[in-house]
């Protein structure tokens, strides 16, 4: 249990990290890394992880050159150090969304939901799932991302990997779901 110290010297229980992403039904797009930014990062070494994430960000602003270039670079540093799986799996993202699942590493399509245990990376396979068109892989692993506690109704609502699934009747129950427990958070924590 983690606890907050309060001006006055007391003490609470800290409200758990719920969601990543600004909530709220005006939800502000991610910010747009600068032009530069990429080509800077790649030059100066960097973290494959930190360069997998600004990837990430790259893909959902629609610069998926950059981002394949922040990938790249990522790759590079991971196969030069400790590997990092947020680096494959972010990866596929700009593939899947291009339709070159033979680029995607092997390792992330040949996972299976209940192997894994974090929420971030099941909803990332899932999100890699739903690009690629395959529906009940996409809605297990998501399925799995909430079991898991990934419950960020606002962003998991909007995030255009999972845009072909927004009319599945599946998907919108797990989308409830998700909402139904992200209330119960704000009721509970504030």
């Amino acid at each position: 249990m983690h606890f907050t110290q309060l001006p006055n010297g007391s003490s609470k229980t800290a409200s758990p990290r719920i969601v990543r992403a600004p909530a709220g039904p005006d939800i502000p797009p991610f910010p747009t890394p600068r032009r530069g930014t990429v080509r800077r990062a790649a030059r100066s070494g960097g973290n494959a992880k930190a360069l997998a994430h600004l990837g990430k960000f790259l893909y959902y602003a629609g610069r998926l050159e950059d981002a394949e270039r922040a990938f790249t670079r990522a790759f590079e540093l991971s196969a030069s150090g400790e590997r990092d799986l947020a680096v494959p799996v972010l990866a596929a993202y700009v593939y899947a969304s291009r339709g070159e699942r033979d680029r995607i590493d092997p390792g992330v399509l040949s996972q299976q939901p209940s192997d894994v245990i974090d929420g971030d990376e099941a909803y990332w396979v899932g999100g890699v799932h739903a690009l690629l068109g395959e529906r009940e892989e996409a809605l297990a692993w998501l399925r799995r991302a909430v079991e898991l506690g990934n419950h960020n109704a606002p962003w998991i609502a909007r995030d255009r990997s999972y845009q072909q699934l927004r009319e599945d009747a599946e998907y919108e129950r797990i989308v409830a779901d998700v909402r139904q427990r992200s209330a119960r958070y704000r009721r509970l924590f504030g």
